[in-house]
């Protein structure tokens, strides 16, 4: 997330600012396509394998709970992109 929201030119200048031993630069694409990439495959294998026996076996409490956790991620990607929006 860190190199998509931020564009990765900028977020590899900040990575290396003040830093006493510069990153190598292959990370720099590690940053943008692999780690993207391994996060998304894993969440499609849970949610071909785990996720119906999650959402079947639910109670209203479990519901309640998942709706609190979708507005506070909602809220922080929100803050997230206010915080980019004044950096540019």
């Amino acid at each position: 997330m860190f190199g998509w929201v931020m564009g990765i030119d900028k977020a590899w200048e900040n990575l290396n600012r003040g830093a006493a031993i510069k990153i190598p630069p292959f990370f720099k694409y590690i940053i943008k396509y692999i780690t993207p990439l391994m996060l998304i495959f894993l969440l499609v294998a849970w949610g071909i394998t785990d996720a119906p026996s999650y959402i079947l076996e639910a109670n209203l409490f479990i519901w309640i709970e998942r709706i609190i956790m979708m507005f506070v991620i909602i809220l922080l990607l929100f803050l997230i992109f206010m915080a980019s929006k004044k950096m540019r």
